[in-house]
């Protein structure tokens, strides 16, 4: 019985070693913009992040070489246009760095008539774990619009990353 309990104690102790943690990093009302005039079809918007998830990673006491996968959550695009995203079709959400290649994370085709918030459906399949490892990614929008506009667009989003930390 004393051996049976030594070897749950140790299997208790040896898997909580090799856990998994994972935080939630957010980016809250991030600004995308595109000077008008703009034209039909894909207009492209970026947002710069630098050293993206240190210091949410350093509050938890982890650190990037703890960093096992980084997944996205949720992507909400909102506007203040009073006719809100009226003359766009579809909004796509890329990630892209210097050391990598874009990969799509998340996409809403079609947006719905008179919208003015977008809540963007996330691909299960995107790896963003290589993104966060670099010192700048750049989250690249592409909405696309059904005519030509004179008119800018802005845009403001939220996104949520859960990111998996090893203990």
């Amino acid at each position: 019985m004393k051996i049976l309990f030594q070897i749950i104690a140790l299997s208790v102790i040896l898997a909580s070693c090799g856990s998994n943690q994972t935080i939630t990093y957010t980016l809250k009302d991030i600004a995308f913009s595109a000077e008008g005039p703009l034209f039909e079809g894909p207009n492209t918007m970026q947002y710069e992040l630098a050293n993206a998830i240190n210091d949410t990673l350093k509050k938890a006491g982890f650190t990037k070489d703890q960093l096992e996968k980084v997944q996205l959550k949720s992507a909400s695009f909102s506007t203040a246009d009073s006719v809100g995203f009226g003359a766009f079709n579809s909004i796509a959400l890329q990630l892209t760095a210097q050391n990598s290649s874009m990969v799509n994370a998340a996409i809403i085709n079609p947006i719905p008539a008179g919208a003015k918030n977008a809540e963007l459906t996330v691909s299960k399949e995107a790896e963003l774990t290589d993104f966060f490892m670099q010192d700048k990614i750049f989250l690249v929008t592409d909405a696309n619009l059904s005519k030509d506009q004179d008119a800018s667009a802005q845009f403001k989003a939220n996104i949520v990353f859960e990111l998996t930390v090893s203990k």
